[in-house]
């Protein structure tokens, strides 16, 4: 999905300054992105918030309420989007709490030139 075009980066550094509201960068709306995996990426970012704006840890069960799918499609989905690059996971075995990493591809085209 991503290619010589595009680079990945941390969500984070691409909205930086915008808070309670949930920003979409309009190169994950071109990202090529289903239409699951795209709700789910951004249903994932609109979760961050605090000092770590690009990784948050909402339940599976709560996103598939809010997604209005089951269980086994966001765990189907989130399998998608690691694979892809766009989530990395970090599981805390003291809990078993998943934690999700979110990441935005930035078009290199539109970078400053330095």
């Amino acid at each position: 999905m991503v290619n010589d075009r595009i680079e990945v980066i941390p969500a984070d550094e691409v909205t930086r300054g915008f808070k309670d509201t949930t920003v979409v960068p309009n190169t994950i709306l071109r990202a090529g992105l289903s239409p699951q995996l795209l709700s789910l990426w951004i249903h994932l970012w609109a979760h961050c918030y605090g000092a770590r704006d690009n990784y948050c840890w909402p339940s599976r069960k709560r996103i598939a309420q809010q997604m209005c799918c089951s269980l086994r499609s966001v765990c189907t989905y989130l399998d998608q989007l690691e694979r892809a690059g766009f989530i990395s996971r970090n599981t805390h075995t003291e809990h078993g709490v998943s934690g999700y990493y979110i990441y935005a591809p930035v078009d290199k085209r539109d970078a400053p030139p330095f």
